[in-house]
Formats: C-alpha cells, sequence, structure tokens
C-alpha cells in the first residue's frame, strides 16, 4: 500500500498550522486585565477579562479531553495501516500548543515512544527517494514474515537470514527451524506446540513421522521444542492405556496436522498398528491442498478390510462423501513402501486402501509402489491397480515384488495403452504371464527396467502413425535388469538395435559371442554396465586363476571377473566399438594395491586426500607392490588407447548398486610423445574415488 506523499506531509503540518493561526478569543485590554488580575489575586469580572478567562479554561479543558483521547499504548496500533497512525500522531501534536508553562511543546516518555512508532509505521509508505520507500529491510515485520514464507528451501532461507540482522530475526526463529519437521507419533509436545501457534505450524514444508523405535537423533525439531519437559498433556495421557492413549495422541496430532495449510512433502513411517493412515487422511485432503509428495513406509499399508478393525460401515455417511468428493490437486509424487517387520505381518496382502489414497490424486505424475514380503507370504496383486487407476499426467511408475494374475493380464495392457505419457516404466521382479501389448503403447518410453522378454515385446511393439518419430522407434535410451543368458537373446539384441541406447545395465552375461553382439548392436552407449558373470572370465592369461581359486595378484575370484593383462586386451577387442564409453562397469581389471602403499604414493606426488594416484613406483614397498602398480599403469595406459573417452571403471573390491564404494577413475594430463602410436597417446594417471553405485 502507497501513500501520497503530499497528503501525509499536509496532515503532519496542521499543527504546526494551527499553533501559528491560534489567537485568543479575548481583546488585548481582557488578556491585560487577565494578566494583572493573576498577579494580584483572584481574577476580576469585567467583562473583556471574564471573556479571556472562559475562553482560557475552555481551551485547556477541550486540551486535556485531547490529550487523553490519544492512547499511549504502542501495541494498539497496527503497523500495515498508516492512516490510523498518521491520525494519531496529528492528534499528539495537536495537544503541545495548548499546554502552559514549561510543559509547552514539549513530549512526554510515553509520548515520545509512541511518536517514534507512529513515525516507524508511516515511514516506509513516504518519501522522496525510491530507493529508501522500496528497501525491503524498511517494510514492517508482517510483511517479512509473508516473504520468508514464499522461500520453500532451507538452503535459499540461510542465505536470506544470513544478509541482515533484521532479517535473520525473522526468518530463522519463525521459518528456518520450521522448514522440516521429524518427531515420532507420541511427541505431544511437538504437535502441541504446533496446534497452538498456528503461525508456526503454517512454515512447516517437510513433515516426517518417524518410527517409535527411531533413534533420537534422527528427530529434527525447532530449538526450543528439544529439551522441553512433558507438558501437562503428556503428564494427563500418561496414566491412559491402550486405545485411549492412541486415540488422544491421534487427535493431538491431527490438530497439528490441520494447522498445516502449506505443507509440500508428508512421510509417514509410524508403522504403529493402532495408528491408522486413514484416519489422518481426511485431514491431509480438506486442509493440506499443497501438499506435493507423500511416502508411505508403512507394514501395514497392505492390510486387508477384513484383517483391520474398522470397517467402512462404522465411518459417517457425510465422511466418506468427503473423501470421494475431496482431492488433493497439486500431489504429484506418491511412494508406498511395505516395510518388513518382525511381528504383525499381513496375511493377505491387499491394495484396497492404497487404491482409495491413489484416487484422491488426480493429477499423478509419478507412482512407486513397493511390496517387501515375508517367509510364506502371497503375493500382492495389482489387478485393481491396472483395472481402476487412470493418470493423464504419469510419468513415471515403478512395480517391486508384485503380481498380475491371470485374470488381470488384459487391464494390464489397457492400462499401460491408456497412459501415452509415460516416460520411465519399472517392473522390479513383476510375476505375470506374457501380455499383449497395443499397438502404439508406450510411444514415449525413455527408461525401462524389466525382464529381457517383457523388454523384447515392448521392442517390438510397433507404433502408430502418429507417434512414430524421425528414427521411426520410441526414444528408448535408458535399460536396466535384463540377464544376457539363455532363450531369447537373439530378440532382444534385434530390438536394441532398432532404439538409440546410452545406458545399458545388465543383470548378467555369458559367453564371449552375446557380448559381441552386444556391443555391436549399441554403438552410442555411453554407460554399460555387464552385471555379474557366473561362468569362467574371458580369455586364459598367465595371470587368471582357476574357476573357483583366489588370484593373489588381483586379490579376488576370477569366477567373477577378474582378469589379467592378457584378458584385457580380449576385453578392448569387444569394447573398441563403441567410442563414446565413459563408464565401463562388471569386470574388474587392476590388481589389488594396500591402502598404505596409495597413502604413500599419494603423499610423494603431493596429491589431494581424496584422490590416491597410482602412478609413483618408486614410493612402493617392496617389489610385489611395485609389480602391482606397473601392471595398474599399463592396464591404465591399454583402457585410454582404446577407449578414448573412457573414465569410469571398478575397482578390485567388490561394490553393490545403492552401495558406497570405490571406483577407479582414469585421468589424461594432455601431454604426449613424439612417436605415432601409442607412445603418441597422453599421459594417463588413475585414481582411487569413493561414489555411490547407482
Amino acid at each position: 500500500m502507497h501513500v501520497r506523499s503530499g497528503n501525509i506531509n499536509r496532515a503532519l503540518s496542521a499543527p504546526a498550522m494551527a499553533t501559528v493561526q491560534q489567537k485568543p478569543r479575548g481583546t488585548v485590554r481582557g488578556a491585560r486585565s487577565v494578566k494583572q488580575s493573576t498577579k494580584a489575586g483572584p481574577l476580576t469580572t469585567t467583562k473583556g477579562s471574564s471573556i479571556g478567562a472562559a475562553s482560557y479554561g475552555s481551551n485547556l479543558k477541550s486540551s486535556r479531553r485531547s490529550f487523553q483521547a490519544v492512547d499511549t499504548n504502542v501495541a494498539a496500533y497496527d503497523r500495515t495501516d498508516p492512516f490510523a497512525a498518521v491520525n494519531a500522531l496529528r492528534k499528539l501534536l495537536t495537544v503541545l500548543p495548548s499546554r502552559t508553562g514549561g510543559n509547552k511543546l514539549k513530549l512526554a516518555v510515553e509520548e515520545h515512544t509512541l511518536a517514534m512508532q507512529l513515525l516507524t509505521i508511516v515511514e516506509p509508505f513516504i518519501g522522496l527517494e525510491p530507493s529508501k520507500r522500496r528497501s525491503l529491510t524498511r517494510q514492517p515485520t508482517e510483511i517479512l514474515d509473508e516473504v520468508a514464507s514464499h522461500v520453500d528451501s532451507k538452503r535459499d532461507l540461510l542465505a536470506l537470514g544470513l544478509t541482515c540482522k533484521r532479517l535473520a530475526d525473522v526468518v530463522f526463529p519463525r521459518h528456518f527451524a520450521y522448514r522440516v519437521v521429524r518427531a515420532k507419533f507420541s511427541n505431544l509436545a511437538v504437535w502441541h506446540h504446533l496446534t497452538v501457534h498456528r503461525t508456526l505450524a503454517r512454515n512447516v514444508r517437510q513433515l516426517e513421522l518417524l518410527d517409535e523405535r527411531a533413534p533420537a537423533s534422527s528427530v529434527a525439531v525447532p530449538p526450543e521444542l528439544r529439551h522441553q519437559s512433558d507438558t501437562d498433556l503428556e503428564a494427563s495421557s500418561s496414566d491412559e492405556e491402550g486405545t485411549a492413549l492412541q486415540d488422544r495422541q491421534m487427535r493431538v496430532f491431527v490438530g497439528a496436522l490441520a494447522k498445516m495449510t502449506r505443507l509440500d512433502a508428508f512421510v509417514w513411517s509410524c508403522g504403529h498398528p493402532l495408528v491408522s493412515l486413514l484416519d489422518v487422511w481426511p485431514t491431509l485432503l480438506r486442509w493440506c491442498a499443497t501438499l506435493r509428495t507423500f511416502q508411505i513406509n508403512d507394514a501395514y499399508i497392505f492390510n486387508s478390510k477384513k484383517d483391520s478393525d474398522a470397517s467402512e460401515d462404522d465411518i459417517p455417511k457425510g465422511q466418506r462423501a468427503g473423501k470421494r468428493h475431496l482431492a488433493l490437486p497439486r500431489l504429484s509424487s506418491v511412494s508406498v513402501h511395505s516395510v518388513k517387520k518382525g511381528f504383525g505381518q499381513v496375511k493377505k496382502p491387499e491394495l484396497t486402501d492404497v487404491v482409495e489414497i491413489l484416487h484422491s490424486c488426480p493429477n499423478l505424475e509419478e507412482l512407486n509402489l513397493k511390496y517387501t514380503p515375508f517367509k510364506g507370504a502371497p503375493s500382492l496383486h495389482v489387478d485393481s491397480l491396472f483395472q481402476f487407476g487412470r493418470w493423464p499426467f504419469l510419468r513415471a511408475l515403478y512395480l517391486t515384488n508384485v503380481a498380475c494374475s491371470t485374470e488381470g493380464l488384459d487391464a494390464a495392457g489397457s492400462f499401460l495403452a491408456s497412459h501415452d505419457g509415460l516416460e520411465v516404466l519399472h517392473l522390479n521382479e513383476f510375476s505375470s504371464r506374457a501380455f499383449d501389448l497395443s499397438p502404439g503403447a508406450l510411444p514415449r518410453l525413455r527408461e525401462l527396467r524389466s525382464t529381457k522378454d517383457f523388454a523384447s515385446r515392448i521392442m517390438a511393439c510397433p507404433l502408430s502413425a502418429d507417434d512414430t518419430n524421425n528414427a521411426g522407434s520410441r526414444p528408448l535410451e535408458t535399460l536396466e535388469g535384463m540377464r544376457l543368458t539363455g532363450p531369447g537373446c537373439d530378440t532382444f539384441l534385434d530390438g536394441l538395435r532398432k532404439h538409440p541406447v546410452k545406458k545399458l545395465v545388465l543383470a548378467g552375461y555369458g559367453e564371449c559371442e552375446d557380448v559381441r553382439k552386444l556391443v555391436e548392436c549399441v554403438p552410442q552407449v555411453t554407460y554399460l554396465d555387464m552385471g555379474r558373470k557366473t561362468t569362467t572370465p574371458l580369455g586364459t592369461g598367465a595371470g587368471s586363476a582357476a574357476p573357483g581359486k583366489t588370484n593373489s595378484a588381483a586379490g579376488t575370484s576370477a569366477t567373477i571377473g577378474t582378469i589379467s593383462i592378457s584378458n584385457v586386451n580380449e576385453w578392448l577387442d569387444l569394447l573398441a566399438p563403441l567410442p563414446n564409453l565413459v563408464t565401463f562397469h562388471g569386470v574388474r581389471f587392476f590388481y589389488a594395491v594396500s591402502e598404505n602403499v596409495l597413502s604413500t604414493s599419494s603423499s610423494s606426488n603431493g596429491s589431494c586426500a581424496n584422490t590416491i594416484p597410482g602412478t609413483s613406483i618408486s614410493a612402493a614397498s617392496n617389489a610385489s607392490d611395485r609389480s602391482r602398480l606397473r601392471k595398474n599403469d599399463e592396464i591404465a595406459s591399454l583402457l585410454a588407447w582404446k577407449c578414448p573417452k573412457l573414465r569410469r571403471v571398478d575397482h578390485w573390491e567388490d561394490v553393490r548398486q545403492g552401495e558406497v564404494g570405490k571406483v577407479i577413475v582414469l585421468s589424461r594430463d594432455g601431454t604426449s610423445g613424439a612417436g605415432g602410436g601409442r607412445e603418441s597417446s597422453e599421459k594417463v594417471k588413475w585414481e582411487v574415488r569413493r561414489v555411490l553405485r547407482t
């Protein structure tokens, strides 16, 4: 809100004009008589003097009445209303010329404090220079608080709060500490605090409900609540037992959740048998319309209606109707994971509750469904998902350890044909028979993780005339989870030739001839992971060990891909037709070197602590270490010579996907020799780095 500076300046100048233009109502003679009479004694009752005295007394009374009308309480004035502040300041200044004695044109302590507060309210809305008037730090605190509420990232909030002290007083106590809240269901102090302070609850963007057995270090709450003792609410609930206690905790938690009207992400990891997600879901539907990400980690999420204590008949009709009509329009990502517990496993898993939740997500873009079965448990069938689930904006679908019955094969094919915008499809351990795909299904598929047979059917499925691009095939760039063994390899390789695959992650490979055919089908691949080999490695060089034995030079078993110098040549002949190859996993080329030798060579070369170059042979402690370092240097030179863009290969230690391990990174310094061939190639160095295998 902006106010013209001329109007406020004229309003502020009114007291001064009143002081200049104010005159006594009596004549000069009456004023002199009043003055003389006050010196001698009581006022005389002459005609002129009586009028002057009466006017003086009336002015004094009116000034007292006007002075009493100004409230000196600073909190009584709204900081966002400059007009009320101007009027109060005008009344306060109008009183000053009417005072007598030494108090004329002087403010009391309370009046001075009020005047400064009123000027602080008016000042941001007036001024001659636009830069001062529009400065962010000169805005009222309420406006700064609203500005900070639109910054969701804690990193951006940190940068905003460190700009000046005024913003720090607003950002850190009210926003930075409340953006991410992780607490247990039994932390009633946290939920009661958010219920009472609803303005602080609106600042929560990510809420994670932890399991009761989670460590205390995983709890993240505002600083004023970390060491808070039990409240009266907790003390009163300590005498309750069983369901009564759970009901009280549920009411307090739902009350706090209803105040989080700007919630962006919600993670449910409670896992308590007496606490159901369906009791919280109506509150999310009604009050958390801004929710974008929803993750469920619950062992009882796939519990059937028959096994649960509550039935649909126990729910009032008004609530059931509300569940059907309400929706979360901004919710785009839903992840449902069943956590494996040692007690209370679901006897018959069903997808009824999950489908009911998904029906309230009309604009879903990513769906991740993972079921973790225990020993002897039946499979989780997703027939209802394929039959009733339709999301026009679905882009990614992840299904793990689920099955499709014979009756649901047609529904599965219809589901994939209906979602033509699907770009990522992961079917991990998906148990189903072969189902037919309609022509033109999945025209925008870019990433696929499934079995070899399912991938072959998708790549062989023809596209319609409207969906065919310039290449005449799907933009399939990433394939994962296939095993290059057994029957059906030729069909799979024929499908690879028709698609521009750049990343290929296999679950395993077989013979040398299959690998050679694979390389011919994916000439543009940049990331190649061969997986694990179950047979003997390629080649039978002098450095390779017998099957099942350990190669002392390489420090690992030969049956999982450790090879010698002669094997490197054979593998390089296979990888040479891949000019764009940057990352290669599945075969360990390098020999094992102890950490002490690597650290000594690193200190001798003056390298950083996080990189361990292996080019310093003189620093090795014994002849065996020097021999291994020479062989590793020769292997690095061969890899860089045959594959010019190759940068990352496997470490000699075994690292599985999803684990933090080590890899070997090849670097080139750019120098070259005077001759041709290998002598003129760039000088290659190899380093050991820690990474996360994806």
